[in-house]
């Protein structure tokens, strides 16, 4: 599960980089973002223009799945 946090603070922008975060901290940081990408949408769908930034994620960033170590984030 610690690999799954990790891979959280790798991932969301806001959170700092350089020194150590709660497991409750991560997932704040991670629902603030959740919830900005979709205002984000919801003001892109609205107002029908090109946004000025585009966020992807990769399917090689975030791949969950039941492997044979029993891990859920690789």
């Amino acid at each position: 599960m610690n690999d799954c946090y990790s891979k959280l603070k790798e991932l969301v922008p806001s959170i700092p980089q350089n020194k150590s975060v709660s497991q409750m901290e991560i997932l704040q940081h991670v629902i603030d973002y959740i919830f900005d990408l979709q205002i984000a949408l919801e003001s892109e769908s609205a107002d029908q223009t090109t946004p000025d930034v585009v966020l992807s994620l990769k399917a090689s960033d975030i791949t969950c799945s039941f492997a044979e170590d029993g891990g859920l984030c690789h």
